[in-house]
């Protein structure tokens, strides 16, 4: 039971959670309110399910890796290594968020810019907050797992 309950923490309300925040602090950021009104209910559940990006991205020709994906992969990924009490996983998961933010740092400064809304910086600790958000889910769930073994 402790599994299934640390599990659900981890990846749904986790994945829950960080993209709510998100998408309230990017429309706090973006000042797009009225905007964010018109987007139809499909792309909304998106938003705040984490499956799509807020605000959407430009139509890109080549493909990119899904966000539910990385999300998911990393919340199980990491709730495991808490859960099995494997040594180091506080270091791997800050090796790990530095390893997204660096590999995606020019991405998000080009989308700042072309949006002229809001500055890199404010950009780049959204994600930051987003990537914590995941970890702190990530953490919880796996110390729950842990309470089964």
């Amino acid at each position: 039971m402790h599994w299934i309950l640390g599990l659900f923490v981890s990846l749904f309300v986790g994945g829950v959670v960080t993209a709510l925040s998100l998408v309230h602090l990017r429309k706090y950021l973006e000042k797009r309110e009225d905007e964010f009104k018109e987007f139809s209910r499909g792309q909304k559940f998106d938003f705040y399910f984490g499956i799509d990006f807020y605000p959407p991205l430009p139509e890109s020709v080549e493909r990119q890796v899904p966000l539910w994906i990385t999300g998911t992969t990393e919340r199980l990924f990491f709730t495991f290594v808490v859960a099995f009490d494997l040594g180091g996983a506080a270091v791997a998961m800050i090796g790990w968020i530095t390893l997204k933010m660096l590999a995606s740092r020019k991405y998000r400064e080009q989308s700042a810019k072309e949006e002229g809304a809001t500055t890199p910086l404010a950009f780049e600790f959204a994600g930051l907050l987003g990537n914590l958000s995941s970890m702190f889910f990530a953490l919880v769930g796996g110390l729950i797992c842990r309470a089964a073994l």
